[in-house]
């Protein structure tokens, strides 16, 4: 039998629970609940609040997420390692519903990032090329325009 103190210990030490790196690990320990976590990310220097989404098989890190409207997230603000900002603007910028196939569309493009959404930077392949009413593929819903399914293809990093 465990004495008092045996058992003190390991209720401390179950306190003592390093936090988690992601949602999925917070939603494989039973907690079921959509909300606010504090995580620590591998690699991130400290740890961050934020929203997982437990529904749907749970576990997902939400990265954006709207809340009141006042965020606008037409714009898409890039940093690259040598400190160089590029931004994208996309007008009317909207994602449909699953019934839908979550089809993307958008409006006209500014900014200095480069418009890789539109196809317009090789106006031969533009038809192939371009996102506008693009639905999302998935592993068992093949979507696109390609010929393969892109959800299956992985490409070298």
């Amino acid at each position: 039998a465990q004495s008092d103190c045996q058992k003190e210990t390991i209720r401390l030490r179950s306190q003592l629970k390093t936090l988690e790196s992601h949602c999925a690990q917070i939603y494989n320990d039973g907690n079921r609940k959509s909300g606010f976590y504090m995580i620590k990310p591998l690699q991130a220097p400290s740890k961050v609040k934020v929203y997982c989404d437990m529904s749907e098989g749970g576990g997902w890190t939400v990265i954006q997420r709207r809340s009141d409207g006042s965020e606008s997230f037409d714009r898409i603000n890039l940093v690259d390692f040598e400190d160089n900002y590029r931004y994208a603007v996309y007008t009317g910028f909207k994602v449909a519903s699953e019934k839908d196939s979550y089809q993307l569309g958008f409006g006209r493009y500014s900014g200095s990032a480069g418009d890789s959404l539109s196809g317009s930077y090789h106006p031969e392949v533009q038809w192939w090329a371009s996102h506008q009413g693009m639905k999302f593929s998935t592993h068992d819903r093949d979507n696109d325009r390609y010929e393969r399914n892109c959800a299956h293809v992985t490409l070298p990093i």
